[in-house]
């Protein structure tokens, strides 16, 4: 409860998923049924924007809405996750044991603030401090979700220099391969050029030599 908000906000604005309401058991284990229940969700939310709910009874509107207000609350934060994360971060090891064992069994990295009161055993990555301090718990999220940030500023720049040394590699390549074809025009040529000569007679070779020699 004390790290909901600051968990929420700081999510936002490194761009992460994240998990503020009571972790639902297989979130990572079971991830293909989370996904269905996200489906389902936007199916519903397209049902209220497309004239569906215009069509259908009061009743059925009723138990729609409260379906959809369900799955948001249940799902909010990790609506717009694809895939399995990388690594999770966890406040409270202790409250959500079960979010740890699901990582854990998925050989998924944990990063968790450790109590005195914790066992670290299922923690990859432990942070010392008391997980029940309000401006603890702050200072703590608010660095990792800064790390995450200048991870994928890092990762951005990696990639933007793999595509420049690709393109470059290209044309490096598409250079190489002129020059070579150049060579191979001029050798040949170079090769017709020494036929035609072969195939001169010898009187005409002869003749040539001879007005070369009058002329000088």
């Amino acid at each position: 409860k004390q790290a909901k908000g600051v968990i929420e906000s700081e999510a936002k604005r490194c761009g992460m998923n994240w998990v503020s309401e009571r972790w639902l058991g297989g979130m990572l284990t079971n991830f293909s049924t989370i996904r269905k229940s996200v489906k389902r969700l936007q199916n519903i939310e397209k049902q209220e924007t497309d004239g569906t709910f215009e069509k259908i009874t009061k009743k059925e509107r009723l138990f729609l809405t409260r379906e959809r207000d369900k799955l948001k609350k249940i799902l909010e934060g990790v609506e717009t996750m694809g895939k399995l994360p990388g690594v999770v971060f966890v406040v409270d090891i202790k409250k959500e044991d079960i979010a740890v064992k699901e990582a854990k069994r998925l050989n998924i990295p944990v990063f968790a603030i450790v109590d005195t009161n914790c066992d670290p055993d299922d923690v990859n990555y432990m942070i010392p401090a008391n997980d029940d301090a309000v401006k603890t718990i702050e200072l703590i999220v608010k660095h990792m979700a800064d790390a995450v940030i200048e991870g994928l500023a890092k990762f951005k720049e990696r990639r933007a220099e793999e595509v420049a040394d690709r393109e470059r590699a290209r044309k490096e390549h598409h250079e190489e391969s002129d020059q070579t074809e150049e060579k191979k025009v001029s050798k040949k040529h170079l090769k017709r050029k020494d036929r035609k000569e072969e195939n001169i007679p010898e009187e005409k070779k002869d003749a040539e030599e001879t007005e070369t020699s009058s002329e000088n």
